[in-house]
């Protein structure tokens, strides 16, 4: 079989048959599709058990209790057959040939673990494209890293070797984030990346825990922990060439997301309750003290408000200053 498609279901009754049909109308027809029901409370079960009993290719797996994206998706890898996955979230679709120009791709480019696709996002009947930002139409894996990690100058969504994905799965331990973490070393592990002319149509909400103003979004600093853990345990391997690099550059990349993470807390300071606030400043205190300011780079730490303050006393201190000055000369609507 050629390819296996995992989609976890949650709740997406509105947008799951517009998905599951752009699966089964591809042109690529050596595939499964791997719909994991995670517990959904509303219509879903009952249509991905439809589709399944007019289209074989359609493999329902039903979780009894609602176990999170990540463990949904590993569920899936399990008992996925494809020589390459592709991931599908069950609000968003593909174009009918998307399987079809990633494979190839592939084919005509066997030193390839990964093909990316086309990212289209898509809101309000409106569509725009991701603009990936390299002029090159094939990375090492390793070009493939660094960029996603600066600013996500590509982004996430691809058809990966089989083994490559089962080597590293999803992290289960995290609740937000952990395809980020997973596609990161999916990039740094790939021989190369390629980019194929399949297109991706990623539906975009307001409400998304990356947009929306939540404790969750405080998720990402413990995620980030975990990748640096997951990082060094590979150098310690022998797994990752450069690791020196490597890990200083994502270091330096982590510290500008606790920066990010605090200037966002600074913004909707009054959305949050006082137990919250707590809990948002505690996981700030344990942050800090695992960041190494050694691998930041110099030019980084003299710009105000960027130094890494080990103690939460000062750091708070500064960073709210700095805050306070940034959002006076560029402020920031409902800030």
């Amino acid at each position: 079989m050629k390819i296996s498609v995992l989609t976890a279901v949650y709740n997406t009754e509105p947008y799951l048959r517009e998905c599951l049909d752009s699966l089964r109308n591809q042109t690529l027809t050596d595939a499964e599709f791997i719909c994991i029901d995670d517990a959904s409370t509303d219509g879903c079960p009952r249509i991905l058990d439809d589709y399944a009993a007019h289209d074989a290719r359609f493999r329902i797996i039903h979780l009894s209790e609602n176990k999170g994206l990540a463990a949904a998706r590993n569920a899936g890898l399990h008992i996925a057959q494809g020589q390459y996955i592709m991931t599908l979230d069950s609000d968003d679709w593909l174009a009918y040939d998307a399987l079809q120009q990633a494979y190839d791709t592939l084919q005509q480019h066997p030193e390839a673990d990964i093909a990316l696709l086309r990212l289209m996002f898509c809101q309000d009947g409106t569509m725009h494209e991701f603009q990936n930002r390299t002029d090159k139409t094939m990375l090492t894996g390793e070009e493939a890293f660094r960029l996603s990690i600066d600013h996500w100058k590509i982004h996430g969504l691809y058809l990966i070797r089989h083994s490559l994905h089962q080597q590293y799965p999803y992290d289960e331990t995290r609740p937000t984030y952990s395809d980020e973490n997973v596609t990161y070393l999916h990039y740094l592990h790939a021989h190369n990346v390629v980019f194929s002319q399949g297109i991706y149509y990623y539906r975009q909400h307001a409400q998304s825990v990356t947009k929306h103003i939540s404790i969750r979004r405080f998720d990402r600093l413990d995620a980030n922990l975990s990748m640096k853990h997951a990082l060094e345990r590979e150098a310690a391997q022998g797994n990752i060439n450069h690791a020196d690099e490597i890990l200083r550059q994502y270091e330096e990349y982590r510290w500008l997301k606790v920066i990010d993470s605090w200037w966002f807390y600074y913004q909707h300071r009054h959305a949050f309750s006082k137990e919250e606030h707590q809990q948002i400043e505690e996981r700030f205190r344990n942050i800090l003290p695992t960041i190494q300011k050694e691998r930041i780079a110099t030019r980084l730490k003299m710009k105000p408000g960027y130094y890494p303050f080990r103690s939460f006393r000062v750091f708070k201190f500064f960073e709210n200053l700095y805050c306070l000055l940034k959002n006076t000369l560029h402020p920031t609507p409902g800030g």
